[in-house]
Order: C-alpha cells, then sequence, then structure tokens
C-alpha cells in the first residue's frame, strides 16, 4: 500500500513537470500599414527578430497533493506595433477616439502635410529648400501619421498617406522639375484622399 501512494504522488510530480515546462514568446510585429493600392505597389519592411521569454516551470512539494496545487502561467505581453519607411521608423500608438486624434496628432499631421505639399509646388519654397528637403519633410509627416493613425477609416487615411509616401519617394530619387512633374499625380491623389477621409468622419475641411 505505501509503495502504492509513492508510486501515485511521483506520477503526479512528473505530470507537473510536463507542464510547467511551457515557454511564452513574443515577437515585434513590423507594418508599414499601407494598403496594397493598384497604382503604386506596396512597400514592405524586414521583420524584426523573435525574442523569445522563457518562463521558469513551478513544481509542487513531493509531500503536496498534485490535484490541489494550482499553477500560474507567465502573462505574455502583447505585441509591439512599429513602422518603417525609407526616411525612419517608430512605434505606433491608437488614440483612444477621434475628437482626441482630430485635437491632437491627427491636427498637427494634416496641417504639416498640406503645408509641404503647398511648398513643393512653389517655385519661391523651392529655391530656398530643395525638393530632396521636402521629400524627407514629406516622408517624415507620413511616418507620423502612420504612427498615431485615424482610430476611425484607417483604410482611407492610409490610403491618402501611401500616395504622399510614394511622392516622397520619387522626390528623394530625382531632381528637379521633372521629380514634381513624376510626383504630382501622387501628390494630387494623395490630397483628394485626404478630403475624402475628413469629408467621411466628418472633420472640417479648414483643420
Amino acid at each position: 500500500m505505501k509503495i502504492r501512494m509513492i508510486a501515485i504522488v511521483g506520477v503526479g510530480i512528473i505530470g507537473l513537470a510536463a507542464c510547467g515546462s511551457a515557454k511564452s514568446s513574443s515577437a515585434a510585429d513590423t507594418t508599414t500599414t499601407h494598403p496594397a493600392v493598384a497604382s503604386h505597389p506596396p512597400t514592405t519592411a524586414s521583420a524584426a527578430p523573435a525574442a523569445t521569454q522563457v518562463t521558469t516551470p513551478t513544481f509542487a512539494s513531493p509531500t503536496t497533493d498534485p490535484a490541489t496545487t494550482p499553477t500560474t502561467a507567465a502573462a505574455t505581453p502583447g505585441p509591439v506595433k512599429t513602422i518603417t519607411l525609407w526616411c525612419g521608423s517608430g512605434l505606433v500608438y491608437t488614440e483612444p477616439s477621434l475628437s482626441v486624434w482630430e485635437n491632437g496628432s491627427g491636427y498637427n499631421t494634416i496641417d504639416a502635410i498640406k503645408r509641404t505639399t503647398a511648398y513643393i509646388e512653389s517655385a519661391q519654397q523651392v529655391q530656398a529648400n530643395p525638393y530632396a528637403v521636402y521629400a524627407a519633410q514629406l516622408c517624415g509627416e507620413v511616418l507620423s501619421a502612420d504612427g498615431n493613425p485615424s482610430p476611425q477609416d484607417e483604410s482611407a487615411w492610409a490610403s491618402a498617406m501611401s500616395d504622399f509616401l510614394q511622392a516622397s519617394q520619387i522626390l528623394h530619387s530625382a531632381s528637379g522639375a521633372s521629380a514634381v512633374s513624376a510626383a504630382r499625380p501622387y501628390l494630387n491623389s494623395g490630397t483628394t484622399e485626404l478630403h475624402a477621409f475628413l469629408a467621411a468622419v466628418g472633420i472640417s475641411e479648414s483643420i
């Protein structure tokens, strides 16, 4: 009888050791957030290496009944999203509501993009700052937009940013009036999509 009880406890300990040896891992999620629009191919970014977190197994005491010993699994942290564009990378954060976004990062980003696209079309502004400067500036604004996306109609917002990003890449890789001519269709498309987004979510065009 005593031998049989020892065997039962031994089986319980082995079972807990097997349950406790599980590993938890979290991997960084890297994305560009832009949809695959027919007019321009999607931008891809290499995935960040996965980081593995090892959980130390919890063993029951040999004198404790396995059936009455609870085990607590280690919490798994959620994925951290990042955005990577040709001009840099950053973390993604979503505002809790459209009104908070509109009066904060949304207003700042939209205003900055409107100013930059107007400067690109201004000969006087370009004389003071080459197209390459505006290319990096526009890309940085798209990066900010991707890092703080609209909590409503995200696909419409991302589609507009995708066109502005394409325009920035053209201005970054070329120079002179020919670059503006090549980038203008994307600038115009992005502006049209931005206005459509503002109308869809009920934000004033004067923002």
